[in-house]
């Protein structure tokens, strides 16, 4: 049975039972509170609360940390009425559509990145762009990468609550016994140089394929300064197959060296479980994926085994950062909200608020405003404290993912997947791999 509950906060409640948190709020350093908007500008004519709704999806533990900050947010305007309502992933996003079909969306809602392109296409989301020029919504302190990655034919549609960005998560006690050194964005031939080393001084092979091959290719093709997809979703962002074909090459040159663990693994384990990726128990140093990897640090520390993360190796001949954040989630604003500048103002409570982000504990990503990320990072320890302090830096090797995920790319990976394979057991070569590939991804993509 689908789960939806939907809880009304009173402002008698978040005055009441939340004066602690509106004292500690009013003392705040964050951006939010202090260009939020005049409580006395968010009644109506008439005196009457503006009521917004805010639905997000996730647990208990998310629904009870999101609650608390929106009660933080009306004790400061005790004029707006927050209805929150939180499912759990399984079924939130029918409900939506049922609500956009019938003009009944909540006011803010929490998406992904890919559904920007249908609900923009669409009319469902409001652009934000004049709340941001007049100063309601602020993004003072956030990246331009991260602004534009919710911008769509130079219209902003939300804001980043959480974000991510690619990382090698490694062992460094293997890599200390090697003697070598793992860093940030290090050139893909001393990446090779450093795994053949691991390998004759410890045993220990490399991995190259964690489950998400499709980063990789999206890396090569960065690199070289083009786009995983061309704008319009209708086709790869590269000329030719000479992108794939690198990364192939990759691979099939790693596996004839014998530093790349052998395919076989990854039959005879589901790596999908962060308990059975071969990382864990030693049989590579190294794990390609992404910098919120929290299960998979608690998956090593059990196993006794340590964790450091640095960003993806990068081309030899790179000309542009290849790395990029990624959306771990958005919210966005109903086209159809009676209060677009309430609702604006609570998007800017709600990604520059030190406070309110210190509720929010991270949850949902890295947060965007780098002051608020600091003072997380500060006060943060293990896992938490590595993955912020990650986030801190990465900046320097990303740059901007300017194209929205064609809807097809399930397909496109699926293909890729296979190719892998197929390269992985010799029975294709590199080439041949990357022609295939460059061929098939564009004719779903076109079909599409």
């Amino acid at each position: 049975m689908k789960k939806l509950l939907s809880i009304v906060l009173s402002v008698v409640l978040a005055a009441g039972l939340l004066a602690g948190c509106s004292s500690s709020s009013s003392g705040s350093t964050s951006t939010a509170s202090q260009g939020s908007t005049p409580a006395s500008t968010a009644s109506t004519d008439n005196g009457e609360k503006k009521v917004i709704r805010v639905a997000w999806w996730g647990g208990q533990a998310r629904a009870d940390m999101t609650t608390q900050v929106c009660e933080m947010y009306m004790a400061e305007h005790p004029d707006v009425q927050i209805e929150v309502e939180f499912s759990d992933y399984t079924g939130y996003f029918d409900k939506l559509a049922v609500e956009a079909a019938s003009g009944t969306m909540p006011d803010i809602f929490q998406a992904t990145r890919d559904n920007v392109v249908e609900f923009s296409d669409k009319g469902l989301l409001l652009p934000l762009n004049e709340y941001v020029d007049s100063g309601v919504l602020d993004f003072s302190q956030v990246s331009e990468d991260a602004k534009s990655t919710l911008t769509r034919d130079g219209n902003l549609y939300g804001i980043i609550l959480g974000s991510i960005a690619g990382a090698m998560s490694y062992d460094p006690d293997v890599v200390k016994e090697a003697g070598v050194e793992i860093y940030d964005a290090m050139p893909w031939s001393e990446f090779v140089q450093a795994a053949k080393t691991i390998y004759e001084k410890t045993g220990v092979q490399t991995s190259f394929d964690s489950g998400d091959p499709i980063t990789q290719v999206a890396m090569v093709a960065r690199a070289k300064g083009y786009q995983l997809y061309s704008e319009d979703g209708k086709s790869l962002g590269f000329p030719d197959a000479s992108i794939p074909t690198e990364y192939f090459q990759r691979y099939e040159d790693g596996l004839k060296e014998g530093y790349i663990v052998d395919p076989q693994i990854y039959v005879e384990r589901d790596v999908g479980a962060v308990e059975q990726r071969p990382i864990v128990d030693g049989m590579v140093w190294n794990d390609f994926g992404w910098c919120n990897a929290q299960g998979l640090y608690d998956a090593m520390q059990g196993a006794g085994r340590n964790m450091a993360m640095v960003s993806y190796p990068v081309a030899d001949d790179a000309t542009t950062p290849s790395n990029y954040l990624r959306v771990g989630t958005s919210f966005h604003v109903s086209a159809n909200t009676q209060y677009p500048e309430v609702c604006a103002d609570f998007l800017s409570y709600f990604m520059n608020s030190i406070e309110a982000n210190k509720v929010l504990n991270a949850e949902r990503g890295a947060p965007v405003n780098s002051e608020v990320l600091a003072a997380l990072s500060a006060d943060a320890e293990g896992f938490q404290k590595d993955m912020l302090d990650f986030m801190g830096k990465v900046g320097e090797y990303c740059s901007p993912y300017e194209v929205f995920d064609p809807a097809a790319q399930s397909e496109v990976i699926d293909v890729l997947k296979s190719l892998l394979e197929q390269v992985g057991y010799g029975k294709m070569s590199a080439q041949e791999a990357g022609e295939e590939f460059f061929t098939k991804a564009n004719d779903i993509l076109q079909a599409a």
